[in-house]
Parts: C-alpha cells; sequence; structure tokens
C-alpha cells in the first residue's frame, strides 16, 4: 500500500482549522512531549483502515527525531518565546512560515519511512470503525512514549473530526 503525504498533509491541516482539535494536540504535545504531526497521522491511518503495529512509533522515531530536534523544535521554542514581543511580530510570522515549512519537510520524512516498510508493518484492519483504529493507533503511538493512561484526551481528538 503506497500512502500519500500529498493527501496526509491536506487532510491535516484541515483538520488543524479546528480550534478545539488544535488545543487538544498542543496540550498533549506540551504535557507529554508527543509530536502532533504523529498524531495526525494515527488518526489518519485509521481513516484509511490502517492499523498501526505496536512498537513501530520508537522505529518511526530513529528516522524522525533529528529533525525535530534539530530543526522543528528550536523554530518552535524560538516563536514561542517571541510571542506577545510587539517589535517581533512580523518576524514571528515569518518564523511560523518556516516551522510549517520543517513540518511539512517532517511529514515527508515520516512517509518515506511508512513507504518504505514491510506491508505487514501497516495492514489492514478488520474493524470496519474508522475511529475504532484511529483510536487503536493513537494508543500505539503513545505507548511508546507514555506511561499514562491517555484513553480520554485521545478519544476527545476524535470529536468532531471528518473522515475523509
Amino acid at each position: 500500500m503506497t500512502l500519500s503525504v500529498d493527501e496526509f498533509w491536506g487532510w491535516s491541516l484541515a483538520q488543524y482549522e479546528s480550534p478545539q482539535l488544535q488545543e487538544k494536540l498542543l496540550q498533549l504535545q506540551d504535557k507529554h512531549g508527543l509530536v502532533v504531526l504523529e498524531l495526525l497521522l494515527a488518526i489518519w491511518l485509521g481513516t484509511k483502515g490502517v492499523s498501526w503495529v505496536a512498537g513501530q512509533s520508537a522505529a518511526l522515531h530513529e528516522e524522525i527525531d533529528p529533525w525535530l530536534a534539530e530543526v522543528v523544535v528550536p523554530l518552535r521554542a524560538v516563536r514561542k518565546r517571541w510571542k506577545g514581543l510587539e517589535p517581533l511580530m512580523h518576524a514571528r510570522a515569518e518564523l511560523l512560515k518556516l516551522e510549517v515549512s520543517a513540518e511539512r519537510s517532517l511529514a515527508e520524512l515520516i512517509f518515506r519511512w511508512l513507504n518504505g516498510l514491510d506491508s505487514g508493518i501497516l495492514a489492514g484492519s478488520e474493524d470496519s470503525d474508522w475511529r475504532q483504529i484511529a483510536i487503536g493507533n493513537l494508543h500505539g503511538v503513545v505507548a511508546d512514549k507514555v506511561d499514562l493512561p491517555l484513553g480520554e484526551e485521545l478519544e476527545a481528538l476524535l470529536l468532531g473530526l471528518s473522515h475523509s
């Protein structure tokens, strides 16, 4: 199965326009160090009927952590520090554009990795309810990073999401 980064990116941007979803994703990122794009990927795969096999998050992070640590996170940190500083508003807006571009590059890294996987790693699910697949995928992503029960927080991500 070949997955499209362009399709995922468009879907992610559309979903991220929801203030409620955006707030929940950022809370999970800030409180637990989770990657927003990875959470969105878990949900998107669910909408495609694709199950994330437990344990794959660690392998993915071997590929993406250098980009996150050296590019995305530093851009985000500077942008956050500049929040509310009137003289830096224009520069902060430019920094946000760079951060979004770095996130797009992160999506491309993720998809290069995904499309190179053995077809058994990402498998079509027998569950016909995309929300259940997405919740399972979210738990698989989170289980590799957080030792906390986040069931309600993860399920709240799915409220109001569109399937396509």
